[in-house]
């Protein structure tokens, strides 16, 4: 979320060495960070009988809304306001905040058993 406004400030440099570096920040400490922590929590969300279609089932039709619909998301926000990026940083940030609550209301499973 704090990352959303910068990384298209930073983008709009132009600058072939702050746009290469802007991504690589993006893909580590955004992607790389959430796919090592989700990994074992999407495991620990169901029981051994479900685990593997659990698991994959709720992240691919995850990514098939998030992932699938933001770059039309992103490209009909840009029409719409002549260019401007700050309505896909918002979005990322909605996106964010919806991921926030969906954490929150998911199950604790720390110190239970795994079933």
């Amino acid at each position: 979320m704090g990352f959303a406004f910068p990384m298209f400030w930073l983008l709009d440099t132009k600058d072939p060495l702050t746009i290469t570096l802007t991504i690589i920040a993006a893909i580590t400490f955004g992607q790389m960070v959430g796919f090592g922590v989700g990994a074992p929590w999407y495991s620990e969300l169901f029981t051994a009988r479900l685990r593997y279609s659990g698991a994959s089932l709720g992240f691919q039709i995850g990514t098939a809304i998030s992932g699938g619909l933001t770059p039309f998301a992103a490209a009909t926000f840009m029409a719409w306001t002549g260019g401007a990026t700050w309505p896909i940083s918002v979005y990322l940030i909605v996106l964010a905040l919806i991921t926030i609550v969906a954490t929150m209301a998911a199950p604790e499973t720390a110190g239970e058993p795994l079933k």
